[in-house]
């Protein structure tokens, strides 16, 4: 679901960081493939930051929700969009050269409690994600969101480590709406 360990690292990875991350992908696609071949409709939700692309790299608070460690710096935006679409270019094109071409991608699964920005930073990544899975395969299916219920304004405080369900419940119009629109 998220990226492997060695795209965490602060800085830009080196060559064999990429081979390793290459190579991973690979696996991911090969395990996945005898799914697809008896019948199943696959796809996936692109989540997660590599820290050496989050804009926030020095956060290390955790989601309390989580029975396990997360960073923040996971789900904060990327620092670099176009860095951050050739990053999902690459997944994708590993993922069609295993003979999974018609594999449904999705972006973020659910950015109400899983993305450090405002909509329109997750407006950004969506179209990240999106011309970097149409570049490798014009013919991969791209989604929408997996819910209904994320909001028009700064979802966190990037300083703050406590979430606010309330108050997040309590804006005015839910980004979907806007994102169809």
């Amino acid at each position: 679901r998220y990226f492997p360990d060695t795209l965490f690292p602060p800085n830009t990875p080196s060559s064999a960081q990429w081979a390793y991350f290459d190579t991973s992908i690979a696996r991911l696609a090969r395990l996945i493939k005898p799914i697809k071949n008896r019948g199943a409709v696959v796809g996936a939700n692109i989540v997660g930051m590599p820290r050496w692309l989050s804009s926030c790299p020095d956060n290390e608070g955790t989601w309390p929700q989580w029975s396990y460690d997360s960073y923040f710096w996971m789900f904060c935006p990327p620092n670099d969009y176009t860095e951050y679409q050739y990053l999902i270019t690459r997944v994708v094109n590993i993922f069609t050269q295993e003979g999974l071409g018609d594999f449904y991608w999705g972006a973020w699964d659910e950015p109400w409690w899983m993305f450090y920005g405002t909509d329109t930073n997750y407006y950004e990544l969506y179209k990240a994600i999106s011309l970097g899975v149409k570049q490798a395969n014009p013919d991969a299916k791209v989604g929408g969101t997996n819910d209904g219920f994320f909001r028009t304004k700064v979802l966190y405080n990037i300083n703050d480590t406590v979430i606010d369900y309330q108050n997040l419940s309590n804006t005015s119009e839910p980004l979907m709406k806007t994102f169809l629109q």
